[in-house]
């Protein structure tokens, strides 16, 4: 976990976040600002930062927005942007950063979340790649299934699961006790 100001300079950092920051040199806190190597990273970062700020007043939501972070070569960590407090002026001065590592190694069975979600096979098919894929595109071609299908199972499990964002799906999934 990582909070940052709104110009994305580094407010706390855990030590897990440091340690994983710092290992995968994926990004960098020079000048106490939170940034990523890759380009494509860090201006998914930038976006995700600009649209947490422009939460509306009137629903008082906290939304979380989503990215991957990448290096060269592969997805390394998914990660959510949420806004934690308002300052004086109204807008949200500190941003929960929440680093979920890659796991490229763990495999998770599609049969422990039929049993601990109620998903069916199909629906949990879609679940258990969720962690190892960068976008739906990628998640409808590596099952052969079409987008609106991929997005039809994605809205039961959202349901069943009870979770709002892929984020927080990859996020379940990737540390449930499926992973093997």
């Amino acid at each position: 976990m990582v909070l940052v100001d709104a110009e994305a300079n580094v407010v706390h950092a855990n030590r897990q976040a440091r340690e994983f920051l710092t290992r995968k040199q994926c990004s960098s806190t020079h000048g106490g600002t939170l940034s990523f190597l890759h380009p494509r990273t860090q201006e998914a970062f930038r976006k995700a930062l600009k649209r947490s700020l422009t939460v509306s007043d009137a629903t008082d939501e906290h939304q979380q927005e989503f990215l991957v972070l990448d290096d060269s070569h592969a997805t390394i960590a998914r990660a959510a942007v949420e806004p934690l407090r308002r300052t004086s002026t109204a807008e949200f001065g500190t941003f929960l950063v929440s680093l979920h590592p890659q796991p490229h190694d763990a495999q998770v069975s599609p049969r422990a979340l039929v049993s601990l979600y109620g998903l069916s096979p199909s629906e949990a098919r879609v679940a258990a790649q969720v962690v190892t894929v960068k976008s739906l595109a990628e998640l409808a071609s590596r099952l052969s299934l079409s987008r609106n299908t991929i997005k039809a199972h994605l809205r039961q499990i959202f349901r069943k699961c009870e979770v709002h964002t892929f984020a927080q799906l990859t996020a379940m999934v990737a540390t449930g006790p499926g992973v093997r």
